[in-house]
């Protein structure tokens, strides 16, 4: 039942994402299809007819074929350029910057102080490392105060 679910999961956000895409390559696989019967059904009238305009019907058709894949290409590079930009995901990125950005200019305002004002204005921060050597050397001071 959960590997039924995961499958219909990913089918539908693959068909989600690339609806466009393959509603695209549908069309164009069907054109091809297309295309080829018709000049399949025209060489059997020719060859029938005995006409010798085979050669040209030929041309047509990669012609069309070359046509056909380019209006794809097209297609494809306007789908991907609009999805690039108007997605889910980049309104919901554009919402939440937005969102950041009203709530850092209202923590600065006067309601709320800079919780880290007092340490911008210390001339030099120190770490754990630094207190552990004062200590050490405290000890150390210490130590050879006793002896003398």
């Amino acid at each position: 039942m959960f590997n039924q679910l995961l499958k219909w999961t990913l089918l539908i956000s693959i068909w989600r994402k690339y609806k466009q895409h393959i509603g695209i390559t549908i069309a164009l696989i069907l054109a091809l299809m297309l295309t080829s019967f018709l000049h399949q059904d025209f060489v059997n009238y020719s060859l029938a007819a005995n006409n010798d305009s085979l050669g040209l019907s030929y041309v047509i058709k990669w012609l069309v074929y070359l046509g056909l894949v380019t209006v794809y290409w097209f297609s494809v590079t306007k789908v991907k350029s609009k999805s690039d930009k108007d997605s889910d995901l980049h309104r919901k990125m554009k919402v939440a910057k937005e969102q950041t950005v009203n709530q850092s200019a209202n923590m600065t305002s006067e309601n709320h102080p800079d919780p880290f004002a007092n340490i911008r204005e210390k001339k030099s921060l120190r770490s754990k490392a630094d207190f552990f050597i004062e200590k050490a050397e405290i000890e150390k001071a210490k130590k050879s105060a006793g002896k003398e």
